[in-house]
């Protein structure tokens, strides 16, 4: 990465190396694919552990919750949203060690 400052020196970052292979339940790794009538959720978990899964609408509503007893490695699942009115409406998924939310749009 080269940062240029205003006085147009720049420098350059260091390169890291990522190991996307081995991620710990700290370090989740969390994908959400919106299709037309559902949502699919996938994410990767280094141990067995539940993990709770809620859908709110922009006023905070509670509209649909799933608990998942997760396994170790890659697990996927699916949220039907086709009886979803149009909005936005905002996904949170929790355990133990992670809390991670997104927010998606609902258009028809």
């Amino acid at each position: 990465l080269k940062q240029v400052d205003y006085n147009r020196i720049y420098s350059f970052s260091n390169i890291i190396a990522i190991d996307c292979n081995n991620f710990s339940n700290e370090n989740s790794l969390l994908s959400i694919r919106q299709n037309s009538e559902s949502i699919d959720i996938s994410f990767h978990s280094e141990t067995p552990c539940y993990i709770y899964f809620n859908i709110y609408d922009i006023c905070g509503k509670l509209i649909s919750i799933k608990h998942i007893s997760s396994e170790s490695g890659f697990n996927t699942f699916t949220f039907n949203t086709s009886s979803f009115s149009p909005g936005i409406y905002f996904f949170a998924a929790s355990s133990e060690k992670i809390f991670f939310t997104s927010k998606f749009l609902i258009s028809k």
